[in-house]
């Protein structure tokens, strides 16, 4: 399944809400602006590899998630991947 720029904005602005955060402190703790941030969360915008990362590490330095002792890199993962699903587990005939 490919990850549309739309569907990951929906993850940022999700994270970010949970987190409490406005576009604007998002943004000066990732070293983008409000309107970046806004283009982002509505899929208009790409994000590089670079500012995901920044967004990753600024949500995980400001939110519940980092209480929950979430690393920058987990919230890396789960705003690019989403949610991980359990595998059925395999067992033995």
């Amino acid at each position: 399944m490919e990850l549309t720029r739309e569907e990951l904005g929906r993850r940022i602005r999700s994270a970010r809400e949970t987190c409490g955060l406005t576009q604007e402190q998002l943004g000066d703790s990732a070293g983008l602006t409000r309107v970046a941030v806004g283009q982002i969360e509505a899929g208009a915008r790409s994000v590089s590899s670079l500012e995901l990362d920044r967004l990753a590490h600024a949500v995980a330095a400001t939110s519940s998630l980092s209480s929950q002792n979430r690393s920058s890199n987990a919230t890396l993962y789960l705003l690019y991947f989403g949610p991980m699903k359990r595998l059925p587990s395999k067992r033995s005939s």
